[in-house]
């Protein structure tokens, strides 16, 4: 609301006009009308604050009167909102009924992530905890699909026990009392936590709760740690897990040595890994993976961290000298453990020569 005027003709301005602002060629200016008119704005503005919010209190004294009434329509709707969702979700293509029986199995075919399969083409996979075989081991490459495998066994579970039809050709499951999960890495900066201890507060959690007829999943605990003693804090706690909760659980890690569990436990643990084909590259000496994301039964240590460093575009030059550590750290590795094993061999022939000395 501002009358602008050239520089050369402001000497015919009224002398009540108020110079507000003004640039090298213009000079804006406001009248005595419309400064009068500014301030009546201001006051009915002021006016319609004080009314709005008075008819605002007035409605939240209407409703509070109201309240239970409200309430029960809230829910009513609420319930109706999720009964619908139950149907529409049920009635999709590929879904099956799940049949549930008492003993402890569970037995997917063919099972697919339910919201991963809206958003691109997904791997199906199968899914089979019978009897006392209630443990698997899952290891693989990263970015093989371990954690989406993972998360499809915990979803079908779920929506089949509240009612839902699931995402599979068949499915037969047991009754949970609950689903347990410890994935992901962040930490907590409020309590002054760091990674590993989030990681080893939820799992610790989860022991004090989980039972026989609880599903429980552990993506790469022991991660947020030193390589020994992540490994030896994974080890003993799915040893505690088969020993003592013996819950239905999914184990996914890295460490080479978890796939010891299927001789120590051969009634209860199983290895799988998530199968890939691996294509030499002369280019630049780094393999190519092509993810298959189907679930083997077997082992497979290799992370293929180079790999994946690749495809996230670290320099290639980078690349090569990761791998010429890596190599070199694998190369003394080896050289460790062969001269244990002549050690070993070593202290088992003198141990027989000097029994053979004294008969």
């Amino acid at each position: 609301f501002l009358l602008e005027v050239a520089n050369t003709k402001t000497k015919s301005v009224p002398v009540d006009w108020i110079k507000i602002s003004g640039t090298k060629a213009v000079s804006r200016f406001h009248s005595r009308y419309i400064i009068q008119q500014l301030k009546e704005r201001e006051q009915h503005r002021e006016r319609l604050g004080l009314l709005v919010d008075q008819a605002y209190k007035d409605l939240l004294a209407d409703i509070s009167g109201k309240y239970e009434s409200f309430r029960d329509i809230v829910s009513c709707l609420a319930q109706l909102d999720c009964l619908l969702s139950l149907s529409v979700a049920s009635s999709q293509p590929a879904y099956v009924k799940p049949i549930y029986k008492e003993e402890r199995s569970i037995r997917v075919k063919n099972g697919r992530h339910p919201i991963v399969e809206k958003l691109t083409t997904y791997v199906p996979n199968d899914i089979h905890f019978e009897n006392t075989q209630t443990t698997m081991i899952l290891t693989g490459p990263n970015m093989g699909g371990k954690s989406s495998y993972i998360r499809q066994v915990a979803l079908i579970c779920m929506m089949g026990q509240i009612g839902l039809y699931v995402p599979a050709e068949s499915a037969t499951l047991c009754m949970l009392d609950a689903i347990y999960t410890r994935m992901g890495a962040s930490d907590n900066m409020i309590k002054g936590e760091s990674t590993f201890m989030v990681e080893l507060h939820e799992t610790s959690d989860i022991m004090k709760h989980a039972t026989s007829r609880s599903l429980v999943i552990l993506d790469e605990l022991g991660r947020g740690t030193s390589t020994h003693d992540g490994q030896a804090i994974a080890y003993a706690t799915l040893q505690y897990f088969i020993e003592q909760v013996q819950s239905i659980t999914l184990f996914v890690t890295h460490y080479p040595s978890m796939s010891q569990f299927t001789t120590l436990y051969p009634n209860h643990a199983n290895n799988y890994y998530m199968d890939y084909i691996e294509e030499m590259n002369h280019d630049d000496d780094i393999p190519n993976i092509v993810f298959l994301y189907k679930l083997r039964q077997g082992v497979n240590t290799k992370s293929y961290g180079m790999n994946v460093a690749k495809l996230a575009n670290i320099p290639i030059d980078i690349i090569k000298r990761a791998k010429e550590i890596s190599n070199s750290l694998q190369k003394d590795i080896e050289q460790r453990r062969q001269r244990k094993r002549q050690v070993s061999l070593l202290k088992k022939l003198l141990s027989n020569e000097n029994s053979f000395a004294i008969k």
